[in-house]
Order: structure tokens, then sequence, then C-alpha cells
């Protein structure tokens, strides 16, 4: 029983340890006759296509999340990190605008920064109208939600919009100075 048993293991462990290593043929690959494989091969696209319709989803998902992220969520602004925010305050007398929670901006947030929350931008504009040729830099907590806030401010004719790259954290880990209230 126990032999029988062997076997059976063996058999089914065969095909693991019968693999070849395949290596690069120069030969093979130029060979005029193995162009035509290749042609086969780009007929036999739509076939797969069609036999793996969810995976193909699902990489033209993810690709298309991809380069949204990395082009597409704050492409039209740019993107300036604490010290060149610095710099734009103190050289070029740029606004800075809050756009987190109350109690977010209460616990902490940069020196002059107007707080304006992301759901009462649209009808807080006005507010930031006096300086639409001054550079306005929207930020949040991490940088996730303040390019949304950016966009409209753009949209309302801002000239100059730049978000906070890393937000609120990334000020605090320049050690910044941070007010509270």
């Amino acid at each position: 029983m126990s032999g029988d048993a062997i076997i059976q293991e063996s058999t089914i462990l065969a095909p693991l340890f019968s693999l070849r290593l395949m290596e690069y043929d120069p030969k093979r690959h130029s060979n005029p006759s193995q162009r035509g494989r290749s042609e086969n091969e780009v007929e036999r696209l739509p076939e797969f296509i069609a036999n793996n319709l969810f995976l193909v989803m699902l990489f033209i998902s993810l690709l298309t999340l991809l380069l949204w992220n990395l082009f597409g969520a704050v492409a039209s602004l740019g993107q300036v990190p604490p010290s060149e925010a610095t710099r734009l305050v103190n050289h070029e007398k740029a606004i800075l605008v809050d756009v987190r929670a109350a109690a977010d901006f209460e616990a902490g947030h940069i020196i002059n920064a107007l707080h304006i929350p992301g759901a009462e931008l649209e009808g807080r504009k006005d507010e930031l109208s006096k300086g639409k040729n001054a550079p306005v830099i929207v930020y949040c907590n991490r940088g996730t939600d303040s390019g949304k806030a950016g966009r409209a401010l753009k949209r309302a004719g801002h000239e100059q919009v730049y978000v906070l790259k890393g937000g609120m954290e990334s000020w605090r880990s320049a050690n910044l100075p941070v007010t509270r209230g």
C-alpha cells in the first residue's frame, strides 16, 4: 500500500521536475520562417482577448487608474514642496488656503493660512478674489484632497494655483512653523 502511494506521488511530481530552461538561440529568432509564427500569434490576439475578457478589462482598468494617479489628478496644478511654498509666501506673497476640516485646522495650521473647507470652497471663492494674480497654495492633510480645491480655484480665474506636495504632513516633517487656533 505504501509502495503504491510512493509511485502515485512520484508520477504527480514528475512533470514538475522535467521542466527545461529555455535558452536564447539567435538562429531560431532570425530565421525568416519563424516570422510567420509571430504574425500568426498577432492574428490570434482577438481570440485571446475574447477568451480572457475579464483579465484584459482588469488590466486596462488598472492601467487607467495608474495613469490617472500619476498624471491626471493634479496635472493642471503645480505641486510645490514645503521649501518652495515658504519661498512663494515670503517673496511672492502667496496666499495659503487650508481645505481641511475645522477640527484639523484648530489642531494646527500654517501661519496666516485661510481656512476654507473643501465643501465650502464654491461659496467662499470671493474671499480670494482680491488676490487673483497672487499665487495660491492649497493644502490638506496629505496632499490628496487639495487637488480638487485647486482645480476649482483655477476654474474661478486664479492664474497661479499650487498644491502643497504631501500636505500638512510634509510641512510638519520639514519642521516648519505651525500655529494653533
